[in-house]
Parts: C-alpha cells; sequence; structure tokens
C-alpha cells in the first residue's frame, strides 16, 4: 500500500508501476486494512503526494466511507488539486458527508469555512440555502459572511434572469426558387 500510494515522485525515477498497481485485485481493500498507512500518505507535506493518492484511491475503488474524516479535510485542502480530487471521491457519499461538511461551516477554521461553503453549494444546491442562510446571522468572519453571501447572491442572480430586449433583424429579401447556376 505504501508502494502504491506513495511512489517515488522524481521526474525520471524509471518506469512507472502504477499499471501493474492497478492489475492487482483487491487493491482498495488491502488499503482499507492498513488504513493508518493510508492515513499518513494523505497527511503528507508534499501537496503532489496527497493528490496522487486520492487519484490512486479512486482508480483502485477504495470505498470512501471508510475515510470520510480524511477525504472531508483534503476537501479543504489548501491545494486545488487535492480539493478537487478528494471532492471527486466524496461525492459518491455527499448524503452521509453533508453532516460533516456543515460541521466544518460552523466548526472549522476561516479558510475551511469558506471551502466548505462552495462544497456544500456545488454538492446541494438550493437545498443548502436555509443552512447558509442561518450561518449569516450566525457567523462572525467577514472572509466566511462574504463567501457565504457571494454564494447565494450569484446563485439568486443566476435563477432569476432579467429579461433581455428581443433583437429584431429587418426581413429577409425574397429569394427566387428557380435561380440559375453560376
Amino acid at each position: 500500500v505504501q508502494v502504491a500510494f506513495q511512489p517515488e515522485m522524481r521526474r525520471f525515477a524509471g518506469a512507472n508501476l502504477e499499471p501493474i498497481f492497478l492489475d492487482l485485485r483487491d487493491l482498495g481493500q488491502s488499503a482499507v486494512r492498513h488504513r493508518q498507512t493510508l492515513l499518513a500518505i494523505l497527511d503528507h507535506a508534499d501537496f503532489k503526494h496527497r493528490a496522487y493518492a486520492l487519484t490512486m484511491m479512486k482508480k483502485s475503488h477504495v470505498p470512501p466511507v471508510e475515510f470520510l474524516d480524511k477525504l472531508v479535510e483534503r476537501a479543504l485542502d489548501s491545494s486545488r488539486q487535492v480539493r478537487e480530487e478528494a471532492a471527486a471521491l466524496l461525492a459518491e457519499a455527499k448524503d452521509t458527508v453533508r453532516p460533516l461538511v456543515e460541521r466544518k461551516i460552523v466548526e472549522g477554521t476561516n479558510d475551511e469555512k469558506a471551502l466548505a461553503v462552495a462544497l456544500l453549494w456545488s454538492w446541494d444546491g438550493e437545498q443548502a440555502r436555509p443552512f447558509l442562510e442561518s450561518r449569516l446571522a450566525e457567523e462572525k468572519n467577514k472572509k466566511v459572511l462574504r463567501a457565504i453571501e457571494d454564494t447565494l447572491a450569484v446563485v439568486k442572480t443566476a435563477a432569476t434572469p432579467a429579461a433581455a430586449p428581443a433583437i429584431e433583424l429587418p426581413p429577409l429579401a425574397p429569394m427566387p426558387s428557380h435561380a440559375p447556376l453560376g
């Protein structure tokens, strides 16, 4: 599991072993059995290692339910690549994950709260509006308030588009039905 999910990331390190690991049956179940090893890899200091491990988790069909807390942390990571990979894994279990994301909006750091707002809205859309509106009254941080307000305002304006004036074109000249060929 260590070698499969955290390979050497040097530039010309030799043959890529990823296809070999993906051919192994039950690599995902092996990752679950060696949970602590995979959790340590997902906490690696280098974002490239975290992103690669998340990609391998998806490719090797590691059940995300076994790593929900850590995947939520990675979905709110400072690296955009890591966030996207983790969000893709969590999308399969978003109904189970929603309370964890809501808890991050309430109790997380300010950066985590702002990212969690965007994540929650991307999953639930209008269904998240009551929760986010309730957070507007309770939130103290200006950055988080701005993130919530922007999310709710952009969607509200997109939901009620202004009527665009109709463009009128001049009528076309009549075309003969038996035009001679050149």
